[in-house]
């Protein structure tokens, strides 16, 4: 931390440079650049300065039936400072693009509190966060619009992932939306990406006898692009190679 101070790069003419412009000035930067410079502003001034993608997570061993060892992650370390919850509604402080590693990851930093489930959220004020992926279900992913489907019931109830769902168009919260790698052009590559905040405009039911309803989520206005292209895709070539190193080593 005291070389990270040394260096001013937590000063006015450090990183602030990149994504502090005031209102009225031009920024310089693209919009890319001015994410990820504020997140990592944002980290290094709480002074979370590890650089790994794992940080704060438990790395354990186990022995295969072949009797070789592999290692894998087992949760966040419960002294890990630095972990946000993600049971709030709205974008969480979390930037456009912002990457995760994996679910533990995404868990960390505040952007969705479920290892498995796709939808998160609360009774009868809604959804948090949705994870968009190859889930089986008849999703589809068009950018800035979203038709996402709830959980098959067993009865003409809908399931408690569902009603999340069915009370976030009811209340008309923002919704944290997450790709994770899937057949989507808009997914990333690996691991899972933050884009943006939706709002459930409409719904539909699609099997009565199971309670199945998808329903349509826009893209907020106001945001920047999803960084699913271009010079500000998510994740980096940077950090593909750093996560085939890490994969490499839990195989």
């Amino acid at each position: 931390m005291v070389e990270v101070k040394k260096s001013n790069v937590l000063g006015s003419g450090g990183l602030y440079l990149i994504f502090g412009a005031e209102p009225g000035h031009q920024r310089i930067f693209p919009s890319h650049l001015r994410a990820d410079a504020e997140v990592l502003y944002s980290r290094w001034f709480m002074g979370d300065l590890e650089p790994s993608l794992l940080r704060g997570l438990v790395t354990l061993k186990s022995t295969k039936e072949d009797g070789k060892t592999r290692n894998y992650n087992a949760g966040i370390i419960e002294e890990y400072s630095f972990q946000k919850s993600a049971k709030v509604f709205g974008d969480n402080g979390l930037l456009n693009g912002q990457w995760f590693a994996n679910r533990f990851c995404a868990m960390r930093d505040g952007a969705h509190a479920e290892l498995e489930p796709g939808i998160c959220g609360e009774k009868e004020k809604g959804a948090f966060s949705i994870v968009l992926a190859n889930g089986g279900y008849a999703d589809e992913d068009k950018g800035d619009t979203i038709h996402y489907c709830g959980t098959q019931s067993k009865t003409p109830t809908p399931t408690y992932r569902t009603q999340l769902l069915l009370d976030s168009l009811r209340v008309g919260n923002p919704i944290r939306v997450l790709r994770s790698k899937s057949k989507s052009e808009f997914a990333p590559k690996e691991g899972i990406r933050f884009d943006g905040t939706y709002k459930i405009v409409s719904k539909e039911i699609l099997d009565k006898d199971t309670a199945m309803y998808r329903f349509e989520l826009h893209r907020e206005a106001g945001q920047d692009p999803i960084r699913y292209q271009g010079a500000g895709a998510r994740p980096t070539s940077q950090e593909l190679l750093q996560l085939k190193k890490i994969n490499d080593l839990l195989k």
